[in-house]
């Protein structure tokens, strides 16, 4: 599975977590997840490569608690590995 298949996986994860994707090039820094006003936003710099996004992901997403969320396994074993 390539890398663009799991964003496309941690992307649909967020739309479930009610959380907005933006994808932003003149974002200064990685991106991450973050509350503006009262919204859940995971903001991502579009100019990282798609294995920065996907690690951006991991190091945001093992924040979360995923109670009573289905979790892809793959997405899963990625947070798992990552410790």
């Amino acid at each position: 599975m390539d890398n663009e298949q799991i964003l496309g996986m941690f992307e649909e994860l967020a739309e479930k977590l009610s959380i907005e994707v933006r994808h932003d090039p003149n974002y200064k820094g990685t991106g991450g997840l973050c509350t503006i006003r009262g919204k859940k936003v995971f903001i991502l710099n579009s100019r990282l490569s798609p294995e920065e996004k996907v690690d951006l992901f991991i190091r945001e997403f093992k924040k979360i608690p995923f109670d009573g969320v289905y979790l892809v396994p793959k997405l899963r074993d990625l947070m798992e590995d990552r410790t």
